[in-house]
C-alpha cells in the first residue's frame, strides 16, 4: 500500500469514527446534541480533524441520516419459496421485537430525525426517500408473497390488483411497524405489541382469503 492508499484509509477511518460518534449522541440527546466539542471527545478525534470532513457540524446530521438509511433500508429476505403471506408477516414483526441492543441505538436516533425532519426541509426530504424506498422493497416482498400464497395473476387486470394491494399494504405495514418501534423505545411491553402484531397479521390473512 502506497502513502496515498495510507491517507485514504486513514481518511475512512477517520470519517466513520465521526459518524458513528454523532449516531450515538443523536440516540442520547437528539440532533441538537451533536457539537464539535462532543464529537471530538467520543470519537477520540481533534476538532481539526473533525472539520477536515465537514464545513460545519449542521452537515453532520445529514451525514448521519445517510447511513442509518443504508442500515435500516436492507430489504426484506424471504425465507424460501411456497412461503404463506402469514409467515412473511409474522416474521416481519420478529425482526422489530428481536431487535438487538446494539440496534436500539440506530432505532432511538432514526426516530430522533423523525421529529427534527418536522422543522427542517433537508432532512424531511430525505426522511421521505426512506420512506419511499423502503415501501418500494416491502411491495415488492409483498407481490412475492401474494403469488406464492395466491394464485399468480392471469391477466393485467389482476395483476394491477395485486399490485395495489401490495402497495396499500405496505403503506400500511411501514407505518404501523414505525409506530409499534417507536412504542418499544419508550419501554412498552413487547409481549403485548407481539399480541397486537398477530391480531394484525390475522385481519390481513381474513382480508386476503
Amino acid at each position: 500500500m502506497n502513502q496515498q492508499d495510507k491517507r485514504f484509509e486513514k481518511g475512512e477511518e477517520t470519517y466513520r469514527r465521526v459518524i458513528q460518534a454523532a449516531l450515538e449522541i443523536i440516540s442520547e440527546q437528539g440532533v441538537s446534541g451533536i457539537t464539535a466539542s462532543k464529537l471530538s471527545e467520543r470519537s477520540k478525534i481533534s476538532k481539526s480533524s473533525v472539520f477536515h470532513h465537514f464545513s460545519s457540524t449542521q452537515e453532520i446530521p445529514a451525514a448521519v441520516l445517510k447511513t442509518i438509511m443504508e442500515m435500516m433500508i436492507r430489504p426484506f429476505e424471504l425465507p424460501g419459496s411456497n412461503v404463506t403471506l402469514e409467515q412473511f408477516l409474522i416474521d416481519l414483526g420478529d425482526a422489530l421485537f428481536n431487535m438487538a441492543e446494539e440496534q436500539r441505538y440506530v432505532y432511538k436516533a432514526f426516530f430522533s430525525f423523525y421529529h427534527e425532519s418536522m422543522f427542517n426541509e433537508v432532512l424531511r426530504g430525505m426522511i421521505k426517500t426512506y420512506l419511499y424506498a423502503s415501501k418500494s422493497d416491502l411491495k415488492k416482498l409483498l407481490i412475492q408473497a401474494l403469488d406464492e400464497w395466491k394464485t399468480t395473476p392471469h391477466d393485467e387486470e389482476e395483476k394491477n390488483i395485486r399490485e395495489l394491494e401490495a402497495e396499500q399494504m405496505s403503506l400500511l405495514l411501514i407505518s404501523t411497524l414505525d409506530g409499534i418501534g417507536l412504542h418499544l423505545l419508550m419501554g412498552e411491553s413487547v409481549l403485548s405489541y407481539k399480541n397486537a402484531w398477530q391480531m394484525q397479521v390475522k385481519s390481513l390473512r381474513r382480508y386476503f382469503l
